[in-house]
């Protein structure tokens, strides 16, 4: 199979969602500015991230979309494995994560700077107690806060 470049437009901030895509497996995901690829790509990967931008809840699947978390920290892939539960619209802060797969809130924030699998993988409904919390995605917080904000969410 060939790796493709799929660059969806967010529509509701700007620039892209840019994929990297093998058939049906997420290799990456993750927020350009600008973006060199194809749009037109059709896949359940692809069309998954259409239905998100669209505003409705895609239901991924960490396996599903055959994301390959096997290069990364055994805690990393812990809290990602967790956040992936966390539903569409919905908010967890970082200490919840921390109760379920131990450590800290610090250490769970860590793990999710580590994420290559932006929106499928949703580090962005993990806030801090007090606020939004930190996001290390290129977009950063004004990201953070649109995505949550494209999910009905205001914080």
């Amino acid at each position: 199979m060939t790796v493709e470049t799929v660059c969806l437009e967010l529509g509701f901030y700007p620039g892209y969602l840019r994929l990297e895509v093998e058939g049906d497996k997420l290799l990456s995901s993750d927020y350009v500015p600008q973006c060199m690829g194809s749009g037109s790509t059709s896949s359940v990967v692809v069309e998954k991230f259409r239905v998100y931008l669209s505003g409705r809840d895609p239901g991924f699947s960490i396996e599903e979309l055959d994301m390959d978390r096997h290069g990364l920290p055994s805690y990393t892939r812990r809290v990602l494995e967790l956040v992936a539960t966390i539903p569409f619209g919905v908010v967890r802060t970082y200490k919840w994560v921390a109760q379920r797969v131990g450590g800290s809130p610090r250490a769970v924030g860590q793990a999710l700077a580590r994420n290559p699998f932006l929106i499928a993988i949703p580090c962005h409904r993990v806030v801090s107690s007090s606020g939004l919390g930190g996001f290390t995605s290129l977009g950063g917080l004004n990201l953070k806060r649109a995505l949550l904000r494209h999910e009905g969410i205001e914080i």
